[in-house]
């Protein structure tokens, strides 16, 4: 949880402000339950001293879905419709792509019968720090929006 450890502190005190924001329960709000299902299988998968396969396949198969759907329609959306930093944008779809490699880590060495616990972990740790950043850059411009429509 190192990676995680690092943006935490910082996320939570943005989480706060948002969520005081009176346009939090219009598009940004979506995108933090969304978020926050995936927090809660994470921390299921972290709570374990020997999580389950079928627990971390669940979250794999989730967030898979999820940034495929970012990659190919939100993100190009948001960055039409705001100008975000292109950089910034590829970073979060750079994310993906390792989140995906830290996936195939699992898959491979619970293929070979070797214990994948210290990879699901990492997995979930590439989660969270990527949820975290792609909310603190996405949520000022989800609270312009009252609803996807608006995309």
């Amino acid at each position: 949880m190192r990676r995680y450890a690092i943006v935490k502190a910082q996320y939570e005190q943005h989480l706060k402000t948002w969520q005081r924001d009176e346009r939090w329960e219009n598009v940004a709000s979506m995108l933090f339950t969304a978020h926050n299902h995936f927090r809660s299988m994470a921390s299921y998968i972290l709570q374990s001293s020997k999580p389950a396969l079928d627990d971390f396949e669940q979250l794999s198969i989730g967030t898979h879905h999820h940034h495929t759907l970012e990659d190919t329609h939100f993100f190009p959306q948001l960055q039409r419709k705001f100008n975000i930093d292109k950089n910034a944008m590829q970073k979060l779809e750079d994310d993906h792509a390792e989140i995906d490699v830290a996936e195939e880590r699992v898959t491979t060495l619970s293929k070979k019968n070797e214990d994948a616990t210290q990879a699901m972990y990492e997995y979930v740790d590439l989660i969270l720090t990527h949820m975290a950043r792609e909310e603190m850059l996405l949520m000022p411009y989800l609270l312009q929006l009252r609803s996807l429509n608006d995309l």
